[in-house]
C-alpha cells in the first residue's frame, strides 16, 4: 500500500539506542553468505537466485567466441532530488546472526552485497536509517516518494543509473515481504528500505518502509 505521512523525528536519546537495531533486526533469515553471489538477489529462506554460469553458445567458424557481458559496478552514490537525498553508499552484508546488518553512518545510505549491482538483472537493495538522536537520517523523507519520483544510482565509473518509482509500502516487520523484496526479477530493479510506523521504547520502529522502483530506460 502507498505510505501517506511525513517523518517525526526522534526526541530522546532512548529511541536513538533501538534505531540502530530496528531496522535489520528483524529483516531475518537472509541465506548465509556463501549462498551470495554478486548479481543474484536472495530472500530469506531461499537458496541464491540467478548466479550460476551458463555455458557460452558454440561460435560461428572462423569467429572469436563471445565475450561475457561486464558486471556492473557497485553503487557509490544516491540521489533523489524529490526529497533532498544526496549521499554516499556504503555497502552492508549479514551481520553475525545472520540478519541484514544496518549502516554504521545515518548519513549514509547502504548497499545490501548478497543482492544485484544497480543497473543488473534483479533487484538492488539499499538502506537507510530514517533518523537519530540529532534528527533527520538519510532515509527520513523516503514515504514522501510518489509514483514516477526518479531516484538515480551513480556508479564506480560515475555512471549515473535512474530509476522510476512504483510502489511505496509500509509492512510490520514481523511481516517482512520477503519474497517481493529479495526475490528474481528480470528487469533492472531497486529497493529502498527504511523503518516506519510507530515507535516503542523497547522495541524500535514496529514497520519497514520500502520503495519499489524500476529502471528507466531509452
Amino acid at each position: 500500500m502507498t505510505v501517506p505521512g511525513r517523518h517525526r523525528q526522534l526526541t530522546s536519546g532512548r529511541r536513538a539506542s533501538a534505531l540502530f537495531l530496528a531496522l535489520g533486526a528483524v529483516l531475518i533469515g537472509v541465506p548465509a553468505a556463501d549462498a551470495l553471489t554478486a548479481d543474484s538477489a536472495t530472500r530469506p529462506d531461499h537458496p541464491a537466485l540467478g548466479g550460476v554460469t551458463r555455458p557460452v553458445a558454440p561460435s560461428a567458424p572462423n569467429q572469436p567466441p563471445a565475450k561475457p557481458a561486464e558486471e556492473p559496478l557497485e553503487p557509490q552514490r544516491i540521489v533523489i532530488d524529490s526529497i533532498g537525498v544526496a549521499a554516499a553508499v556504503d555497502t552492508v552484508g549479514l551481520a553475525a546472526d545472520g540478519t541484514l546488518a544496518t549502516p554504521t553512518d545515518v548519513a549514509r545510505a547502504a548497499w545490501y552485497t548478497g543482492s544485484s549491482r544497480p543497473g543488473g538483472k534483479g533487484p538492488a537493495v539499499i538502506v537507510g536509517h530514517v533518523d537519530s538522536v540529532d534528527g533527520p537520517a538519510v532515509f527520513a523523507r523516503l514515504t514522501e516518494l510518489e509514483v514516477g519520483d526518479v531516484v538515480t544510482v551513480e556508479n564506480g565509473s560515475g555512471t549515473a543509473l535512474p530509476f522510476a518509482v512504483s510502489t511505496v509500502t509500509r509492512h510490520p516487520k514481523r511481516s517482512f515481504p520477503s519474497d517481493a523484496v529479495y526475490g528474481a526479477s528480470p528487469d533492472a530493479e531497486l529497493r529502498l528500505i527504511t523503518c516506519g510506523g510507530r515507535y516503542e521504547r523497547d522495541g524500535g520502529y514496529v514497520d519497514n518502509v520500502v520503495v519499489f522502483a524500476r529502471a528507466l530506460t531509452g
